[in-house]
């Protein structure tokens, strides 16, 4: 599957009928989503890799990635302040 195992979209025409569509970090998950789970992160202790697959079947990788690069940093920014 083009989308992710548990999806049966093939193709771009038959997102609307997926299950779920993957959507780059700020389109789907709002960004106080990604501030809640990478608070939980820091919380435990987790000091290891974030790492953020871009699977989003509309924006091209590269502005996918940027835009989590974005929204992440703000995130970051926020929880940490001016240690950041």
């Amino acid at each position: 599957a083009t989308y992710g195992v548990l999806n049966f979209a093939f193709e771009t025409r038959d997102l609307a009928q997926a299950s779920e569509t993957f959507r780059a970090v700020g389109y789907g998950h709002s960004a106080s989503t990604w501030k809640d789970i990478v608070r939980t992160y820091m919380e435990v202790g987790y000091q290891g890799i974030l790492s953020i697959e871009n699977e989003d079947p509309i924006l091209p990788g590269e502005v996918g990635v940027q835009r989590a690069l974005y929204v992440l940093k703000n995130v970051r920014s926020e929880l940490l302040g001016a240690n950041a």
